[in-house]
């Protein structure tokens, strides 16, 4: 965070006159986030050094892995109709993930944008030192030609897409990144529709995954090691960058148990279990000595509803 800070200083002096406002500290979130995922990552990692690292190689050759598991792969068919997860969920619910985090949820994004590009780092100096191609499958899909419109669009793929690249599988390792950071920011936070997107990215990413097989871009070992990569690098850095979020969720969580526990033994001395009849009585007078009690737990109820509106 030192570096951050710095970073913002810079970005005050030649925006903002010096000046350390709400919307600087945004700004500097923005910028960073942008030199992440947009230049770094998608950039750096995936325009230039992918398309470097796949042209190093000659088609025919490199290592194939599909006797790591007893000849599994060979028995997955080819199945062209999961181009939709393989192409369109994938960049779809990738794009939205990085576009949510780098300007919306700004502040958390930073650890995002960080996974992502060690993440292709790592997967990067492995294609160099260990090239693994699935040729093997194209050569027999490619005569096939386009004999529907799902062939006909990983047809157009795979002249645009090397046949190496494969292990680790980058499209398993980014969609566990895209499907841990929704699983750690509903964790923050209980609102249905975080819920929901953290389910949602789960059920994307268990599709992309199958969908590697199906399309043969990948062997069963180049998902499991992208899967394996992902989550190692997501939950060291995730741990590092979001530690700031999560002690304040515990310390929420913490004084929202105490503050039901002074609400029980208020309501324990008076034998009563409802809080709110508690109230309507101690009003009518029905509880005589009880108006100090009935004031704390007002006072306790309305901190109860502030807490969890903060979770």
């Amino acid at each position: 965070m030192h570096i951050l800070d710095s970073f913002q200083k810079c970005v005050e002096r030649l925006f903002f006159h010096k000046e350390s406002t709400k919307w600087s500290k945004r700004a500097t979130y923005w910028i960073c986030n942008i030199i992440l995922m947009l230049f770094l990552f998608l950039g750096g990692v995936i325009l230039l050094g992918y398309e470097w690292t796949g042209g190093l190689h000659t088609e025919g050759t490199g290592f194939h892995l599909d006797g790591w598991f007893g000849g599994l792969d060979d028995t997955i068919p080819y199945v062209p109709e999961m181009a939709i997860f393989y192409i369109f969920v994938y960049y779809g619910i990738l794009v939205f993930t990085m576009v949510y985090f780098a300007f919306f949820a700004y502040e958390k994004g930073i650890a995002l944008g960080l996974a992502l590009v060690i993440i292709g780092a790592i997967a990067l100096v492995v294609f160099i030192v260990f090239p693994v191609s699935t040729n093997i499958y194209r050569a027999s899909i490619v005569p096939r030609g386009p004999y529907n419109y799902w062939a006909g669009i990983m047809l157009q793929y795979f002249t645009i897409d090397s046949s190496f690249n494969d292990f680790p599988s980058l499209h398993s390792a980014t969609v566990t990144a895209v499907a841990y950071v929704w699983y750690r920011y509903a964790r923050l936070k209980r609102m249905k529709i975080r819920t929901f997107m953290a389910i949602f990215a789960v059920v994307a990413a268990i599709g992309v995954m199958l969908s590697t097989l199906f399309v043969k871009q990948h062997f069963i070992a180049d998902v499991i090691a992208g899967f394996a990569l992902a989550f190692v690098v997501s939950k060291l850095v995730f741990r590092k960058a979001w530690n700031q979020f999560e002690v304040k969720v515990d310390l929420i969580k913490y004084q929202l148990d105490q503050v039901q526990e002074n609400q029980f033994k208020i309501l324990e001395k008076w034998n009563i279990s409802d809080a709110n009849e508690f109230l309507e009585k101690s009003t009518e007078g029905k509880y005589p000595g009880s108006e100090t009690d009935a004031s704390d737990l007002k006072q306790l109820l309305a901190k109860e509803k502030e807490l969890k509106l903060m979770l």
